[in-house]
């Protein structure tokens, strides 16, 4: 792979996700080895509070997971490793394309209700696919038509279009099982949650936006993947605060930055890294013809324009890897060792594609930052580049919470990250028209929908990659995007109060299960 690599695996930690955005932590000391009856607790922290408790109206990735995690069941688990094991559904199957059979596990039930969790419930959850827009619905609701309760425990999901992610999808937020009495007042579900987790939210002691407290559920039918009595979430947006926490103990396990991992390894603490989400320049105003962006050309002179490996020393102290596409590395992902050397930095070229593209006498477009206190030296990087080739990039900070359509839409551009999923998830969310902010004015492409579909209808892992990989080849030609760094997962924690702390794939943050209390 091209570009400079660096991967940290450091006392227990298997990591293979981002930690752009977490804090965990222990407040009441979580001890083991004694007394059974040793009440554990740890607390975990984030860089900001939840997008909603609604799974369907969550956003993926980073903090907002961590918010559902505790008391929502998702139907199936993903792996550190990428592989799928059961949750909710012992045993699923593609009967067809179009055809997802699941069988339930018996015997479980919603928090406050004990209605069961049932193939009824499952097939009320997914319903909601018609009617409720969120920033991951779009992963599933344009290919679902139904679902089917055979009986009790088994439900079988009809698609109208072949989706070859099923078991990622329902491994994360559309996997989340809701009460489905919670739907009845929608506003109250996006403040509390309601679920068959290993937790529930205790609202008393609950403080929206600082402190989340969830207290574990007595029963649950794999106990011992949640050995911790109760789980605080709290929000720590400064990362020196952050640091300092973890420092004096108050915090165990925390998210890190390539700023502050050498001092983070000065007190002791335990590091993992592992490069993920993209750091990228999403051209999203490519559509209108009165755009400046519309011009192939110029949007290609920009990812000329970029030296992606100094940004990386620089912005990220070199904790990441250069890269030219967007899609992970994996089987039938898309990604493809051969295109991470098709825009290297070469600022002449850059200058010959803007004049040629019409604008010899110079260019401004603009950018947004959703996430400003992270992303803003990014963006000035950037625009130091694009001034160099006579483009001037206008830079913008963003209302907290600005995402979607209608946010991004006013601006030529967008400065942040993108959590990778697989090729046929994220082209469906970045490249073809749906509700996503990615695809703000809607863009369409033949060829990118034939790829598309040729890669989601492949029989066999190796045909499902060559087309995801000549569709990667063509959205780099497209330049709809300027991929810069695959960003470094940054944990740090004290491996003696807390183990196995594990950030799954395209996952920004620890998933609670599986945590460990250290034997003394």
């Amino acid at each position: 792979m091209f570009g400079k690599r660096r991967t940290r695996i450091a006392a227990g930690l298997a990591a293979v996700g981002l930690a752009a955005g977490l804090l965990v932590g222990c407040g009441p000391a979580a001890e083991s080895g004694g007394d059974e009856d040793q009440h554990h607790a740890v607390t975990f922290g984030l860089d900001r509070g939840p997008y909603s408790m609604d799974p369907y109206r969550a956003a993926l990735g980073g903090a907002f997971m961590a918010y559902l995690d505790p008391v929502y069941d998702t139907l199936i688990r993903m792996e550190p490793d990428g592989s799928f094991t059961p949750g909710l559904a012992e045993e699923w199957e593609y009967v067809s394309p179009r055809e997802f059979r699941m069988t339930l596990r018996e015997g479980v039930t919603f928090h406050g209700s004990g209605t069961p969790v049932d193939a009824a419930a499952v097939k009320a959850n997914l319903d909601r696919l018609t009617d409720v827009v969120g920033p991951m619905t779009s992963e599933l609701a344009p290919d679902y038509a139904s679902s089917e309760v055979v009986d009790d425990r088994t439900v079988v999901v009809h698609l109208s279009a072949p989706n070859p992610d099923l078991e990622r999808i329902f491994s994360q937020v559309l996997g989340m099982m809701v009460d489905p009495a919670a739907f009845e007042d929608p506003d109250a579900l996006a403040l509390a949650p309601v679920g068959a987790g290993p937790y529930v939210l205790d609202e008393g002691r609950t403080v929206p936006d600082d402190t989340y407290v969830y207290t574990k559920v007595d029963g649950y039918w794999d106990d011992e993947a949640f050995p911790f009595d109760e789980l605080t979430l709290r929000v720590y947006t400064d990362r020196n605060a952050m640091l300092s926490a973890l420092e004096s103990g108050v915090a165990t396990v925390g998210y890190g930055a390539p700023d502050n991992v050498a001092a983070a390894e000065g007190f002791g603490l335990a590091v993992a890294s592992l490069p993920v989400n993209v750091m990228t320049l999403v051209l999203t105003d490519r559509e209108r013809p009165e755009s400046p962006l519309s011009e192939q050309k110029l949007r290609q002179a920009i990812n000329y324009a970029i030296d992606r490996e100094a940004i990386l020393e620089t912005v990220y102290r070199g904790e990441g890897v250069t890269t030219n596409q967007l899609f992970l590395e994996g089987p039938a992902t898309g990604f493809d060792p051969d295109l991470e050397d098709v825009f290297e930095y070469d600022p002449a070229r850059a200058r010959t594609l803007v004049e040629e593209a019409g604008f010899a006498d110079g260019v401004t477009i603009t950018t947004g930052i959703p996430i400003a206190a992270r992303d803003t030296v990014l963006a000035e990087a950037i625009a130091s580049y694009l001034a160099d080739v006579g483009i001037t990039l206008e830079i913008v900070a963003l209302p907290p919470g600005t995402y979607g359509v209608e946010g991004w839409k006013p601006y030529s551009s967008i400065t942040g990250s993108f959590a990778p999923q697989g090729a046929f998830a994220d082209t469906k969310l970045i490249a073809k028209p749906t509700s996503s902010g990615f695809n703000a004015h809607g863009s369409q492409d033949d060829t990118v929908d034939a790829l598309w579909l040729e890669g989601a209808e492949a029989e066999t892992v190796e045909e499902r990659q060559a087309a995801f990989s000549e569709l990667s080849a063509h959205l780099q030609d497209l330049a709809w995007f300027v991929p810069i760094v695959r960003l470094n997962a940054i944990a740090l924690y004290d491996a003696d109060k807390v183990g196995n702390v594990v950030l799954p794939p395209g996952i920004s943050t620890p998933r609670v299960r599986g945590w460990t209390i250290p034997e003394q």
